[in-house]
């Protein structure tokens, strides 16, 4: 157990300073201990605050200024606490001084917009001193106690004055995860640098949205069902963006209390719903292995179980359970491709880099929610980037994949144009050996018929003999006298002999016509 605590915490450590090291050129961190040196355009509040712990919620702000040097405040340097799900009202407080000589205006930026409960207050001393509250400002998606806010993060405005040390004290309440990401901006270049972030992101719904139109267009001419689940997967995951990132309720569904409130679970769990169904036309898994397919089943059952719950189940409950299914399945489906791809499955190469870059994203994200990996811009844009590079290689596996089909139908059909000319030359050579055969019957039957011929000339040369007798013997015997001229002794009777002819000809009118039959 100590090993394996050992092992996050060096992790952990390992991970911080990659995100330092990148986020250097772009993040600018005061290194006092509690005190916030105003004055430069960025400054990070979530490296060094206290906070406090209020699991009745009913403390008011008065009480906490009453009990600043109360024990139970604790301070938080360089690693920010994560909250996660918790029913505790949650303090910080943080001290300004400005090193100006002018007052300065500044914005007061929460890293996350599922907060439902927000107070900002901004305390300042008299001149003997004592503290007093300057100023109190409510916000978070609960529309009910906030206004809504004309930007996509939880802002608010800090008046400083010049030279002077005031105190800033946030109550945040939700029942999201609460993690303490607050950046102090100054007025001037707050502005350019949202700009810089809403290129970056209408870019990236930008592209999802053209690959939407483009596929759904295809589908429509091809009614291949893959292009129908991918159509759904890339508005999933634009869904899921715009959540996290505060352009959905600010610009789409901001008036839809229950949107704000459930939008992340129902967003990842149709992600991965329509990921999955994806992964199956994609793949073909209907004629793979069975355990290929109960993997991919269960997946679209788990999130279907998920998405119903979110309906009636509090984000607390879901939103961590998600989480967790949500990278077991990536690494399933990951595992999943490279065997296929071992295989020899072509689409399963490109699924595995495409898969591979957003179970990347997922970790980081899932990290930061986590609180293991601060927010940064590296790490909050590490997933969309993550997602369109996974998009666009899946459109070119679906690409690839239509070719190859088109390619298998024209060789089926040029492997059934030879077979049906391989057919055909069959059936010329069957008619020609069949005409043969008829010449031959036609000569046969020629010859037969001549031979028929000569047979009834010379029946015909008998029955004129036999005629002439039979009236020689009529005469014979009128006169009274047997006629002997004719018949000689030893003679065949004429009889026998018209007897024999009338069978030849008999025999060859029976081969005439059996040779006809056949």
């Amino acid at each position: 157990m100590i090993v394996r605590e050992q092992s996050i915490t060096n992790l952990r450590t390992i991970l911080l300073l990659l995100t330092v090291v990148f986020s250097l050129p772009c993040v600018a961190v005061s290194t006092t201990e509690h005190r916030l040196g105003v004055g430069q355009n960025r400054i990070d509040v979530g490296k060094t605050y206290h906070f406090w712990r209020d699991p009745t919620g009913q403390q008011t702000i008065n009480e906490i200024i009453r009990r600043q040097y109360d024990p139970r405040w604790e301070l938080a340097v360089n690693s920010p606490p994560n909250f996660q799900y918790t029913n505790d009202a949650v303090w910080f407080r943080f001290e300004v001084t400005s090193a100006q000589s002018d007052d300065g205006d500044y914005l007061l930026e929460l890293g996350s917009p599922f907060l439902d409960q927000i107070e900002v207050h901004h305390v300042k001393r008299n001149h003997f001193g004592d503290l007093y509250i300057a100023s109190s400002m409510r916000g978070g998606d609960d529309r009910t106690l906030s206004s809504a806010s004309n930007y996509r993060l939880p802002t608010f405005p800090i008046e400083v004055q010049a030279g002077a040390s005031e105190l800033i004290y946030v109550k945040v309440r939700s029942g999201s995860a609460i993690s303490f990401s607050a950046y102090l901006w100054q007025l001037d270049a707050y502005m350019p640098a949202e700009q810089t972030v809403q290129a970056f992101y209408g870019f990236f719904f930008g592209l999802m949205m053209v690959m939407a139109c483009y596929n759904i267009v295809a589908w429509l001419f091809i009614k291949e069902p893959m292009y129908l689940c991918y159509v759904f997967y890339v508005l999933s995951i634009v869904f899921f963006q715009a959540s996290i990132s505060g352009f959905g309720a600010l610009y789409l569904w901001g008036g839809v209390d229950w949107l704000l409130d459930k939008g992340l679970v129902i967003s990842i769990s149709l992600s991965f719903l329509f990921g999955a169904l994806f992964v199956w036309h994609l793949l073909l898994l209907k004629i793979q292995h069975v355990i290929y397919q109960k993997a991919v089943i269960t997946t679209m059952w788990t999130y279907s179980g998920i998405l119903l719950a979110s309906l009636v189940l509090p984000e607390s409950i879901l939103a961590p359970v998600a989480q967790v299914v949500g990278i077991t399945a990536c690494l399933a489906l990951l595992f999943m491709g490279c065997l296929l791809s071992w295989q020899g499955h072509e689409m399963a190469r490109y699924f595995v880099v495409a898969w591979g870059l957003l179970l990347i994203g997922t970790v980081v994200f899932t990290l930061v929610v986590q609180g293991v990996l601060p927010r940064t811009p590296i790490t909050e844009y590490m997933q969309p980037v993550g997602m369109t590079l996974e998009v666009m290689l899946l459109a070119i596996a679906m690409a690839l994949r239509v070719n190859q089909e088109r390619d298998a139908r024209k060789h089926a059909a040029k492997t059934a144009l030879d077979l049906a000319q391989k057919v055909n030359s069959m059936n010329a050579e069957k008619l020609i050996l069949f005409s043969e055969d008829n010449q031959v019957l036609e000569l046969q039957a020629v010859e037969q018929d001549k031979q028929l011929a000569e047979m009834r000339q010379e029946l015909d040369v008998m029955k004129d003999r036999l005629d002439g007798i039979v009236q020689a013997d009529v005469v014979e015997t009128v006169e009274g006298q047997p006629n002997t001229a004719t018949l000689t002794e030893g003679a065949p009777p004429i009889s026998a002999s018209l007897g024999s002819e009338s069978d030849k000809v008999i025999n060859i009118e029976r081969r005439r016509k059996d040779s006809h039959d056949k």
